[in-house]
């Protein structure tokens, strides 16, 4: 072998599933794992990833904080998909080239936050056919400063939503939701920390999220 293919191969194994559960062997105790690092040490951002993506984790909203209800396997799938862990070494987004500062043209949505931008670009995806569905964040009517994640279908329904929610919100939770009812092609709006999330699933080799997106 060269070592241009020896370069080659190492670089696919490293950005393969088994480089990743290289990464946590002898972790039987995913969860133990997760609860360890990043819970008790207050890195957690509350995006709710890890109980969205495993089917023994629930959220606990009262405490903050994922709760096993079932027996750990040891799979690490929520410690790998969790925002703030490292088991990828090319899961850097990439460079910005630029930068803008926008402002939206849609009258109902004009002085909303920051310009509208998001709102805007909802508005034109669904105008345009591009998506099925988007995720979002809206409130509660009976309690406003409790957020709730929403799947919304239609443009009205995002102008509706338009508008920040400063609080934790389980968007991740919503975005696997739309995932199991078939949609194939989905906006995502969330926080850092929930897009951070997402982007590790699109691109994990396990294939967490890829096959069900439309177009890449």
């Amino acid at each position: 072998m060269t070592e241009n293919n020896t370069e080659t191969a190492r670089k696919k194994y490293e950005y393969s599933f088994d480089y990743i559960q290289s990464k946590l062997e002898g972790s039987k105790d995913s969860f133990g794992k997760l609860m360890k690092e990043i819970v008790r040490t207050g890195v957690c951002t509350e995006c709710g990833t890890c109980a969205a993506v495993c089917p023994v984790l629930e959220w606990d909203h009262l405490v903050g904080q994922p709760k096993l209800v079932g027996k750990c396997t040891g799979c690490g799938i929520c410690y790998n998909q969790c925002p703030r862990t490292i088991t990828d070494p090319n899961e850097l987004m990439g460079e910005f080239k630029t930068g803008y500062v926008a402002n939206t043209n849609i009258p109902e949505v004009i002085g909303g936050q920051d310009g509208g931008t998001v709102t805007s670009l909802l508005c034109y995806l669904f105008d345009e056919h591009l998506i099925d569905a988007a995720i979002v964040t809206m409130t509660d009517p009976n309690h406003p400063w409790f957020p709730v994640p929403q799947i919304i279908t239609t443009k009205d329904e995002a102008i509706k939503a338009s508008g920040s929610v400063y609080c934790h919100s389980q968007t991740v939770e919503a975005l696997m939701d739309a995932i199991r009812e078939d949609y194939r092609s989905i906006a995502f709006v969330g926080t850092p920390c929930n897009i951070s999330a997402v982007n590790k699933m699109y691109n994990s080799p396990a294939g967490m999220l890829k096959y069900f997106m439309r177009a890449n």
